[in-house]
Formats: structure tokens, C-alpha cells, sequence
């Protein structure tokens, strides 16, 4: 009794688009076919929208959820779930809002599309939007805040819409996604705040690959700024790379780390991703992940963490699958052995998973190395966690954690505050240092 299907997004989530109002920004296959990206309402041009509106459209989407035949862009969703939503969509206000609502980017990265980089103005007025967002208190306990799509600091309204939120004093800091080919003082103000935590995907470790990968030759340019943007936070700074057949031999990856090391970026974080756009990882592209994931732990990062896209899309763990990696790794003398943590017997019988979203589950459903434990206890890392279960499985506060442990992330975007956390309790020593799949 009181249970329906839904998913997270569509009850807390709003995404604004350029020409379009979004229930999510995951991407599935599904049947073989790449689904996601699930539109609440086609705006037209000249339009304007109310909260009201946005209710209402993702209301709709809930009820033929929940019918005969169910909701089609939604069907075969691993995000799905059935449980009490304890009321309509965002009834409760917006825990995640993301602002992409233009496609004017200097960059043609090659995993990218039009939605990104068309050259489209929101159609409809984001500051109006927003505004009623903030007059409604929709913002008032928002968790996550991303501004993304094309290049925020292009948009003319950007220093507007980002001051009026900056001065609600929010509790998140607003994850902003920038190419940084762009040097933006009010986006190092906000670092040095903590009010701004800025993502940046590199993708390369020399200036032809990155031409050839992200359309533009500023290689330098973005790595000079990423540097002055992190000198007095760099704990506020990711560093992303998405591996690609066409940027992951191990002599562009060595590059990479060579140059984070020379542009004293060594104090961010680092964010390691795969193409959306592919269905499965491949042994190569798991060789190369596993080899930068290496390589980075020995320039002592400060904390590096897996995209849910490579969770997703992990194939079976299998003895084929080890061997087709050790292949490739064998090439530079690697002994994967030692780098992997399912190879090695657990020091101790329990594992603690510090999360409790949709990413924390999703480890105990797909990685071979969770699995192995004969006990798995999810973390509570905010202490508010309602329930003491999530599934089968118990959930303590973070407090509660043994202070020697097996442990592991289960977030992805939370991951650097997490880390964060457990490092102010002299936790971050349970962490289990390698590669797991």
C-alpha cells in the first residue's frame, strides 16, 4: 500500500534544456537501443514556464508511469524503482537542479552532440524560472546544484543567474561544468568561497590529441587555467577524463599525469569516465582506466573516483575478461595482480559502503569484488538517512564506522565531499585504494 514506480529524478529532479524541460539526464540501453534524456515539456519559442507547469508534466509522466503498459521512454530504466514516494513529483521541492539551458560551446568534443553545442538560447526565460524557484523556497534544501550544457560563461545571463543563486547561501555548492577555455573571475570567487565546485574534462594528455578529441586547440590554455582557478581550493576542482579508443594508449595517459604533475594540479580531484555513447566497456578501455587509475594513485592525487557510467556499463567479471586486461596491460610490463583489490583476499570480512543513493546500490548489483564479503553494511555519511536497511542489507551512521575497515565511495557527484568528510573524522584510511571491478 502506497508504493508506485518511480525514480529519484522524476520526484526531485528538474533539468532545463534549451528547448526543452527534463525529468533526467541518464542514459540507458535498453533492447539494444540508447534511451534517456526524458523530456517533461517541449517548450516552445517565446514561452514561459511555472513550477505549476513543471508539475503538472511530470505528474503525468508518474500516473501513465504506473499504468497498463507503463511509461515508454522510462521502460527498461535500471533506475526505476518501486517503494512510497511519499507524495507527487517535486512536491517537496527541488533537491537537484541543472541549468543547461543553452548549446553555445567553443568545443566539438567528439563524444558530444548538437544538444550541447547547436548554438541554441534557452527558449524560454531561465531568470524568470529561476527567480520563482528561489520565490517558492524550491531551492531552500536543494542538495545537488550542476550548471552545465554548453559553456556557462558564454551565456550573457550567467553572472546574473549565478550571483542570485550564490546569495541564497544554499547549503550545496553549485557543481559547475566549464571547459575552462574561458577564464571567469566570478567562477574562481565562487572556488574560493566554497560556493563553486568546478568540473573540467581534459581528455588528453598532448595538444593533438586533445585537438583531435574536444574540436579546439587549447590544451594549454585550459590546464593554465585550471591552475589559477585551484591555487588557494584545489580541493574544489575535478579533474575529468573520459577514455576513448581514440585517447587511451598508455603513452597519451602518462602524458596526462605528467602534465597534471607539472601544473601543480596534483591537489584536485580526479573524475575517471567512459563514452556514454558505448554499450559495454571493453577490455582495452578497462586496461586503460585501470592503468590512469594507477598512475595517478603513484602521483599521489588527492582522490580519484569512478563515473557511474563505468559502473554501469561494466561487463561480466570473468576469466576472459581478466586475462583480455592483463593482455593489454602486459604491453608496458603491468602486473594487474597488483593493482586490482578483488585479486587480493580481504583483510577483513565486511565491507562498508559510505552512501545510501541509487549508486551506492547499484555496487552491490554490479561489481564482482562486493560481492566477495560475506557482509555488507551501507554508511550513512549525512546521518539522515531514514530507514536502518536498504534492501536486505543494514545502514549505520558514519560515526558507527569501525575505525579499521574495508570501505568504499557509493556516490559519484557526493564522492569529493564524502572523501572530505572522512577525512576530517580520520576515516579516509579505510578506503580501499584499488582498482575494483
Amino acid at each position: 500500500m502506497g508504493k508506485s514506480w518511480s525514480c529519484y529524478d522524476l520526484h526531485n529532479s528538474v533539468f532545463l534544456a534549451p528547448n526543452e524541460i527534463r525529468t533526467c539526464c541518464k542514459r540507458f540501453f535498453h533492447e539494444n537501443t540508447l534511451k534517456g534524456d526524458v523530456v517533461a515539456i517541449e517548450a516552445s519559442e517565446d514561452s514561459n514556464y511555472s513550477v505549476s507547469d513543471i508539475r503538472q508534466a511530470k505528474k503525468k509522466i508518474y500516473e501513465e508511469m504506473n499504468s497498463k503498459g507503463g511509461y515508454n521512454p522510462c521502460n527498461g530504466c535500471p533506475h526505476l524503482e518501486f517503494k512510497d514516494w511519499g507524495g507527487s513529483p517535486i512536491e517537496n521541492g527541488i533537491d537537484y537542479l541543472s541549468l543547461e539551458y543553452h548549446s553555445i560551446c567553443n568545443m566539438r568534443c567528439l563524444y558530444c552532440c548538437d544538444t550541447y553545442f547547436g548554438g541554441k538560447q534557452a527558449s524560454y526565460s531561465v531568470v524568470n524560472l529561476v527567480d520563482e524557484f528561489i520565490d517558492n523556497g524550491l531551492l531552500t534544501n536543494t542538495n545537488y546544484l550542476v550548471w552545465g550544457g554548453g559553456e556557462p560563461t558564454l551565456d550573457r545571463n550567467f553572472n546574473k543567474i549565478l550571483d542570485s543563486i550564490v546569495s541564497m547561501n544554499i547549503g550545496p555548492r553549485i557543481r559547475m561544468i566549464s571547459n575552462s577555455t574561458n577564464y571567469s573571475e566570478e567562477i574562481k570567487k565562487g572556488i574560493d568561497e566554497d560556493k563553486v565546485f568546478l568540473v573540467t574534462s581534459v581528455d588528453a594528455g598532448t595538444s593533438d590529441v586533445f585537438r583531435k578529441v574536444r574540436g579546439l586547440n587549447g590544451f594549454d590554455r585550459v590546464l593554465n587555467n585550471l591552475n589559477k582557478y585551484s591555487r588557494d581550493n584545489p580541493q574544489n576542482i575535478i579533474v575529468k577524463y573520459i577514455i576513448r579508443d581514440d585517447n587511451c594508449s598508455f603513452d597519451e595517459l602518462d602524458s596526462f599525469v605528467e602534465q597534471i604533475i607539472d601544473n601543480d594540479l596534483i591537489a584536485c580531484n580526479f573524475q575517471l569516465s567512459c563514452d556514454f555513447k558505448e554499450e559495454d566497456c571493453s577490455p582495452n578501455i578497462l586496461a586503460s582506466i585501470i592503468y590512469l587509475h594507477n598512475k595517478l594513485r603513484i602521483a599521489n592525487v588527492r582522490f580519484i573516483f569512478m563515473d557511474d557510467l563505468i559502473i554501469q556499463r561494466m561487463p561480466k567479471v570473468n576469466d576472459l575478461l581478466i586475462n583480455n586486461i592483463d593482455k593489454e596491460l602486459k604491453e608496458v610490463d603491468f602486473n594487474l595482480s597488483n593493482y586490482l583489490s578483488f585479486k587480493t583476499k580481504p583483510e577483513y570480512d565486511k565491507l562498508y559502503i559510505i552512501g545510501t543513493g541509487s549508486q551506492a546500490k547499484a555496487l552491490v548489483k554490479r561489481l564482482s569484488y562486493v560481492k566477495g564479503f560475506s557482509s555488507i553494511i551501507f554508511v550513512d555519511p549525512n546521518n539522515s538517512f531514514s530507514s536502518n536497511k536498504i534492501d536486505k542489507f543494514p545502514v549505520i551512521k558514519i560515526d558507527e564506522m569501525p575505525n579499521k575497515s574495508n570501505a568504499i565511495i557509493g556516490a559519484v557527484q557526493s564522492s569529493p565531499f564524502i572523501y572530505q568528510s572522512l577525512l576530517s573524522q580520520g576515516k579516509a584510511n579505510n578506503l580501499i585504494e584499488e582498482f575494483i571491478l
